[in-house]
């Protein structure tokens, strides 16, 4: 009997010309190193009462299908999903040929990806993929990857590929040694680690059908974030962050003079961050990017990209899902959640932890302090989480405040969990800025009252 084997897995994508209807041809084969992308239908237990005490039937929920899509950084394959992220884009040359591409398009192509377990033989085909965000990380060594996350229409699943025999680029992947960084032209130097995330702020259009599915995913408002990590050397950066002025910072990979990445962020301002003395090794910074509302960064390669910054929402939507659910913070990384209600955030900010914090404790301790308050009451069960020799461990309190100290896991966790209690629509000028993320303009969480405050005085 065979058995499904990731090494065997294949992936094949191709543009629509018409959303959510996956063409019959023009497939090309596409690098991976793993993928969530997926569909699933939760049951919902049934409330009735009077028919006994066993269980009835459960109801079918919506459908839901989205996911993540890591990839190599490399200088043909990339260009797919650089046009899903920003549109397609402006090429000019002869050899080499460079691509340009801009953020800031109304409009955003949608992909019909098919994944091939050929061994069951399982092709599940999901028509409809827009890229609601792309994602990537600078380090001194390891492998260069991208994450691609996809919200997808529906998954249809066959025995036989859908995807005739698909066409293939060539892979000549960029390593982390061929990155550098420059800031306002000039190299940045100290830099220890860096990310940057390019969000489409995807709305999905949940309409009521018969199968279930969404009736499309528009673009919102785009979004550049992302961090710096620098051993403290001098206050260059800092001097920016404290006089609010912005800088280009570009984040480039080279393999010579006719294949290259780069992405350029025109305006961003940096947050002032706090210089922490943690023992007698050296002193680092982390800090935060936000790019100018109006202005986009932008991407190409000799062969590509662009991006930016705001959102703004107003319109409250209800979760009315009593059940659990499943969340995917990162590639194989998965929590159980119970649903965020009322009773569960009163319960977190009361927490001891909280209530411990001093005065002068920070926007972002509160923060944290929080998101660590809420996941120990909500979080359930995970997947993807192992210790030191790389066994599974059950969920613990301990655990799940290691879990949220790792900063990619956190800022999910806040975006799909946390931010999820109240999600806002932009609109209006009534609008205000989301309590986190990239257009922060207001406090996450109160800070609990110290005591009671003294009933007034009557006349």
């Amino acid at each position: 009997m065979a058995r499904a084997h990731g090494a065997r897995a294949q992936m094949a994508l191709a543009f629509e010309s018409i959303y959510g209807t996956a063409p019959a041809t023009g497939y090309r084969t596409v690098p991976f190193a793993s993928t969530t992308l997926g569909s699933e239908q939760p049951l919902i237990a049934s409330e009735l009462l009077g028919q006994g005490r066993d269980p009835l039937a459960p109801i079918k929920d919506a459908v839901t299908a989205d996911g993540d899509v890591v990839v190599p950084i490399d200088v043909e394959n990339l260009g797919l999903w650089l046009k899903a992220a920003f549109g397609a884009p402006v090429t000019s040359g002869t050899t080499p040929k460079t691509h340009t591409f801009q953020s800031g398009n109304w409009t955003l192509p949608s992909m019909a990806i098919e994944t091939a377990m050929p061994e069951v033989p399982r092709y599940a085909m999901y028509t409809g993929c827009v890229c609601d965000q792309l994602s990537w990380q600078m380090a001194r060594s390891g492998l260069l990857t991208a994450t691609a996350r996809l919200v997808a229409q529906g998954e249809t699943v066959a025995a036989a590929t859908a995807a005739g025999t698909p066409t293939s680029l060539a892979l000549q992947r960029f390593g982390h040694f061929n990155g550098a960084i420059t800031r306002n032209g000039s190299p940045l130097g100290n830099v220890i680690s860096a990310e940057v995330t390019y969000s489409n702020g995807l709305d999905r259009i949940e309409t009521i059908r018969s199968d279930g599915r969404i009736e499309g995913a528009d673009p919102g408002m785009a979004a550049l974030t992302g961090r710096v990590e620098v051993r403290f050397a001098d206050t260059a950066l800092i001097t920016q962050a404290i006089d609010g002025t912005p800088c280009e910072l570009v984040f480039a990979w080279s393999l010579g003079a006719n294949a290259s990445f780069t992405f350029t962020a025109h305006a961003v301002y940096l947050p002032r961050p706090r210089i922490e003395i943690p023992g007698p090794q050296g002193i680092q910074a982390t800090l935060r990017l936000a790019s100018r509302e109006g202005r986009q960064p932008r991407p190409h390669v000799h062969r590509r990209p662009r991006q930016h910054c705001c959102e703004l929402l107003n319109m409250i939507r209800l979760n009315l899902t009593a059940a659990p659910s499943w969340l995917t913070l990162a590639p194989g990384l998965r929590l159980k959640v119970a649903p965020l209600t009322t009773a569960l955030m009163v319960s977190a900010r009361a927490d001891p932890a909280i209530e411990a914090l001093p005065d002068t404790a920070t926007q972002e301790e509160l923060a944290l302090t929080m998101a660590k308050a809420v996941a120990r009451r909500a979080v359930l069960d995970w997947e993807g989480v192992g210790d030191d020799a790389g066994d599974a461990v059950r969920v613990s309190p301990e655990g799940v405040d290691a879990l949220l100290e790792i900063w990619p896991v956190f800022e999910a966790f806040q975006t799909q969990y946390v931010a999820k209690g109240l999600i806002l629509d932009a609109e209006k000028n009534v609008s205000a800025p989301l309590p986190n993320g990239p257009s922060a303009g207001a406090t996450a969480t109160a800070r609990p009252a110290r005591g009671a405050a003294p009933t007034a005085l009557q006349d």
